[in-house]
């Protein structure tokens, strides 16, 4: 059995700092079934990019539907839905999402897609 089908939202721990592919440094926390972070730019503390997440754990296909919005930390300010699984408790890759610009026009794109710790 793989380890997505064997993850229950009851052994999964999100909580540390991961890397992800587009540079960022993401700081997340999940208590039970919610999930939070704080993700940054990782060359530049913040600046070129700084965001939030709060999304839901769906234990039945171990997804993580969330929504984000970049803070003005960043130069960044989109906002938008992600839909993440949750490969093991290291590995979390991006399904799909919509994002949009601060005017509200559609935008691409989140820039990471795959996430480890």
């Amino acid at each position: 059995m793989s380890n997505s089908l064997a993850l229950s939202t009851q052994n999964i721990n999100l909580t540390g700092i991961w890397k992800a592919n587009d540079g960022g440094t993401y700081y997340i926390r999940n208590m039970g079934d919610d999930v939070w972070w704080l993700g940054i730019s990782s060359k530049d503390a913040g600046k070129t990019f700084s965001n939030v997440l709060r999304g839901q754990i769906f234990e039945n296909n171990n997804t993580i539907v969330a929504d984000w919005t970049d803070i003005p930390m960043g130069s960044n300010m989109y906002y938008g839905k992600l839909i993440l699984n949750i490969d093991s408790n290291v590995t979390l890759n991006k399904i799909s999402e919509s994002s949009y610009s601060s005017n509200g026009s559609s935008s691409c794109c989140f820039g990471a897609t795959t996430w480890q710790r």
